[in-house]
């Protein structure tokens, strides 16, 4: 009897744990690219059909005919970006890539 014990209880901890993690999102990777010009547009376009700079390095993959460059040491870009669609999300890391 103590092995049959022993079977539903492991039995419900299996059912336990399946069913938090079901009811817990989560996501390894979002990818969010720039879909607006934040408040500094001071880089050059090049290439870039686009007169707006977020719009020629939004591209996947990533394209090296068309590119943002700066001459100065003081100039700053920025760019608005996508919503990530979650509200109450921790971040616990943050990768950019730049090509």
């Amino acid at each position: 009897m103590s092995l049959s014990l022993t079977k539903n209880s492991i039995l419900l901890v299996v059912l336990l744990t399946i069913g938090i993690l079901s009811t817990s999102v989560y996501a390894a990777t979002i990818t969010l690219r720039p879909n607006s010009q934040g408040v500094y547009s001071n880089w050059n376009n090049v290439g870039c059909n686009s007169t707006s700079e977020w719009d020629c390095v939004d591209e996947d993959p990533a394209n090296t005919a068309d590119y943002l460059y700066s001459n100065g040491n003081a100039t700053a870009e920025s760019f608005g970006f996508t919503d990530t669609g979650l509200s109450e999300a921790t971040i616990y890391n943050l990768k950019m890539y730049y090509y």
